[in-house]
């Protein structure tokens, strides 16, 4: 059970990496007048998503011994902030404008998983009234 999520936090967290990676280099172009290259941008933000999903499914099998827990779900988002915050810090140098790319990526992450899942659901909706 374990080894599956894992295997789909990392499906999970390259899917969300190659989304948001041109963002990132985007946002490095506009705050430093230079882009960083996309395996650079890929990797914050592969490591980052990592983190979020590791903490939101993984922690709370050893804690609560449950995958369904609610309040983690925040806190990943929360530890996933904080983590493409530092790795985006580390890279640029500037603390407040690293918070502010990392807030927008994040609030990008979450809009995108709503859309995708509002896909499946048009999907679905599309496949049953076909049927009928």
């Amino acid at each position: 059970m374990i080894f599956l999520e894992l295997l789909e936090i990392l499906v999970g967290s390259a899917f969300f990496a190659v989304i948001l990676a041109p963002l990132l280099q985007y946002a490095f172009k506009l705050t430093e007048g230079q882009k960083n290259s996309f395996s650079d941008s890929f990797k914050i933000c592969f490591y980052a998503n990592c983190v979020s999903f590791f903490v939101a499914y993984i922690l709370p099998m050893f804690i609560t011994h449950s995958s369904l827990d609610w309040m983690w779900d925040g806190v990943g988002s929360l530890i996933g902030l904080a983590a493409l915050t530092y790795l985006i810090a580390k890279e640029l140098g500037d603390l407040k404008k690293s918070f502010l790319i990392a807030l927008l990526l994040q609030g990008l992450t979450f809009l995108f998983a709503i859309a995708v899942g509002l896909l499946i659901v048009a999907i679905g909706v599309g496949a049953a009234g076909v049927t009928n």
